[in-house]
């Protein structure tokens, strides 16, 4: 059983548990802390990235922190449907792109929606990280924007 309660069978449960093994809590509480300072406030848990990010408000939020309307128009309510979740990790995904962050830093939405791959999503988060360092707006350079090697 995952943490959000769903039941998986055979190869699910397999990928499942070969994707928990890969998991690196103190490297996706970093990334956690990263978003934090951008944004100026707290997330609800950074040792959980997955259940702050699955909704795509936090993506959307961070992007557009970053390069102010980057993402014109996203669902922002506090209770989102699945399909509003799923295009707002896609609205967030078509800014990374336009702003240079490359194809191969891109994921997928189920790797986060579905849980399916939250290195792929930590990825892109660390690529985004070294992409705001060329479109961050003008004044704001508050020691945020790369703490990652860049």
């Amino acid at each position: 059983e995952t943490e959000d309660g769903r039941t998986l069978f055979c190869l699910d449960a397999e990928l499942y548990m070969k994707m928990k093994r890969k998991e690196d809590p103190d490297f996706e509480r970093k990334v956690g802390e990263w978003i934090e300072d951008v944004l100026g406030e707290s997330l609800e848990d950074t040792s959980n990235l997955w259940q702050c990010l699955k909704s795509g408000v936090v993506l959307c939020r961070l992007v557009n922190t970053i390069k102010p309307n980057a993402i014109r128009k996203y669902n922002s309510k506090s209770k989102l449907h699945v399909l509003m979740e799923r295009e707002n990790i896609n609205l967030y995904l078509d800014a990374c792109w336009r702003m240079g962050v490359a194809k191969s830093d891109i994921f997928i939405t189920s790797d986060l929606h579905g849980r399916r791959n939250m290195n792929s999503v930590l990825n892109n988060i660390i690529a985004l990280s070294r992409t705001s360092k060329k479109v961050w707006s003008q004044g704001k350079t508050n020691g945020a924007i790369c703490c990652f090697s860049c």
